[in-house]
């Protein structure tokens, strides 16, 4: 009874972890940029008043879609800089198509307009058609919508027979010098504070946004307070993640270490790798078979350097051909991961599709020996120098071991004992 009591405990906990992923992966489009955060004194509201419209009320496939937006400044400081914002809710037809300059000063009492267009993706009739349905359906499910605190200004047109959303946001800075002085922006009279959307995480998620890929932050997330065993694994298929895993165990310094790899489909919009390290009391793992094998997420100071580097053969440009979808520096991590939007051809293991490539740094030289000879075991085989490496090799130097992994793949769970 006591073990039933626990698997059900366990179960929970893996469900709730598993739709908070499926959750970051099917509302991406939720995600609040953080690269180049900023936190705002005010709000935009404070200051400006934006109208959004459409030049036509109805559009064909092949017309440019133009959106005017008036902005006027009803605060008691003249505004510079002042530019739109704009996101398509169906990214994968619509795109940016060309935008007017940016208003350069606007005076409080002012309107001026700013003009974005927006054009659909040339695409085949199936090809659009599939999209169209990918993105209605993503809808129904909570996904492709778009973040209102991130883009407050909506306007939608109907094009072909349906309507599509976009949303719209301005940004702009404070200019408290006298406009008679004849100081210009950029000449000491801008305030230091851009005016525009709050950036937040989502359930711990992020986006970077130069890079254009999401990921979490391990340094503050509430995955942290989890730590793993192999039944999370056994239970990501139920969140719609089908991911491989690949487990590198060792022990070092009087702890049970391990080093687990993933890559794959996480949601139905979302592909990517990730890297953790955990640890737990020496002797504490007994096997990979017929037992659960608790661990907790590395402490601070068994946080590992390294950098991921993420390979995809099946993006829209390069079809076939890998590359590289986005890469996190080299840093101080116990979770390393990164997702881009994007869509395996099959789902079965092993998913070749994805490559992880990766430099990890030990702490000494004996630690990267004993994490070497636990890739071995793995069944990956050494290269001849790091720039030979290839699927599912690894090159040690030193401290430091680099790994290209691809076809091996460990079972999520072998199951109970009784």
């Amino acid at each position: 009874m006591k073990r039933k009591f626990c698997r059900v405990l366990q179960a929970a906990l893996v469900l709730v972890l598993a739709f908070s992923n499926a959750t970051m992966a099917n509302a991406v489009y939720g995600v609040k940029s953080v690269a180049k955060e900023a936190h705002f004194a005010a709000e935009a509201s404070d200051f400006i008043k934006v109208v959004v419209s459409a030049d036509k009320s109805k559009y064909a496939w092949d017309d440019t879609i133009v959106f005017t937006a008036y902005v006027e400044n009803i605060g008691n400081k003249t505004l510079c800089n002042v530019d739109l914002v704009s996101k398509a809710e169906a990214e994968e037809i619509f795109v940016p198509y060309v935008k007017t300059d940016a208003i350069s000063i606007l005076n409080p009492g002012e309107i001026k307009s700013i003009t974005c267009n927006y054009a659909a993706k040339d695409l085949s009739p199936i090809k659009r058609f599939f999209e169209i349905i990918c993105h209605k359906f993503s809808k129904l499910l909570g996904g492709d919508s778009l973040d209102a605190a991130e883009y407050p200004y909506g306007c939608t047109a109907k094009v072909g027979a349906l309507g599509y959303n976009f949303g719209f946001n301005v940004t702009f800075s404070l200019y408290n010098r006298n406009p008679d002085s004849g100081e210009t922006p950029g000449e000491g009279g801008l305030v230091d504070q851009e005016i525009g959307p709050y950036s937040n995480a989502f359930l711990g998620y992020k986006k970077d946004v130069d890079n254009n890929y999401y990921y979490c932050d391990d340094k503050d997330c509430w995955q942290k307070n989890a730590g793993y065993n192999e039944v999370y694994d056994n239970m990501a298929p139920m969140a719609a993640m089908f991911i491989d895993q690949v487990r590198i165990r060792f022990t070092y310094d009087h702890k049970d270490w391990m080093i687990q790899f993933w890559k794959g489909q996480y949601g139905w919009l979302l592909v990517g790798a990730e890297i953790g390290v955990y640890t737990a009391p020496e002797g504490t793992y007994k096997s990979d078979h017929g037992a659960v094998n608790q661990y907790i997420c590395a402490d601070k100071e068994d946080w590992l350097k390294m950098q991921l580097d993420c390979y995809f053969s099946n993006t829209n440009s390069h079809k076939g051909e890998y590359v590289k979808i986005f890469t996190r520096p080299y840093d101080d991590y116990w979770w390393a991961n990164g997702f881009v939007k994007g869509q395996l051809t099959k789902y079965n293991q092993p998913r070749t599709e994805l490559n992880l490539k990766c430099r990890i740094t030990l702490k000494t030289k004996e630690m990267a020996d004993a994490f070497a000879e636990g890739l071995r075991v793995s069944g990956f085989n050494s290269a001849a120098s790091v720039n030979q490496l290839e699927a599912d090799t690894y090159y040690q130097d030193g401290q430091d071991v680099y790994v290209l992994w691809s076809t091996i793949y460990h079972d999520c769970f072998v199951g109970y004992t009784d």
